[in-house]
């Protein structure tokens, strides 16, 4: 799941907040923003994804050599790299299509495979996820305009 600040909404405070500070203010408050919205996404998946009573059992189930990965893939929730396009931030919460960890099998379910159709497993979390990242952008821009007026 990609999560993206949505720069048309704040657009307003982000331009007073570049008068006042600068485009470096704007840009290290939004990656703060972007990486506080992957943490709590991460613990709302480890809340609501599946379990199995043995994870021993869970992971690839093909050839002899067979691994089993360190815990449960619910507690082990990937976190990617918060990227930047103009002033626009994202970042990932999830397993990616490319992704190798070894829980790389819970993108299965998440991207769809040959046998088995695409599940709907951060549409729930999604939203959650934007409206914390809403009322937290609000937040972090008032308070640095607030700090830097005085």
């Amino acid at each position: 799941m990609q999560i993206t600040i949505n720069s048309n909404e704040f657009e307003k405070l982000q331009n007073r907040l570049i008068t006042i500070g600068s485009e470096t203010l704007v840009g290290k408050i939004n990656r703060r923003i972007v990486l506080s919205g992957q943490e709590y996404g991460a613990k709302l998946t480890e809340k609501k994804a599946p379990r199995s009573k043995d994870h021993s059992k869970s992971g690839p189930q093909r050839g002899s050599g067979r691994q089993t990965p360190p815990g449960h893939a619910a507690d082990n929730v990937a976190i990617g790299k918060v990227s930047k396009k103009g002033y626009r931030y994202s970042g990932n919460i999830g397993w990616e299509p490319e992704d190798d960890s070894p829980h790389f099998y819970e993108r299965f379910p998440i991207y769809g495979a040959e046998n088995l159709r695409e599940q709907k497993t951060f549409e729930p979390i999604k939203a959650d996820v934007e409206q914390y990242i809403k009322r937290m952008t609000e937040a972090e821009y008032e308070a640095a305009i607030k700090e830097a007026i005085g």
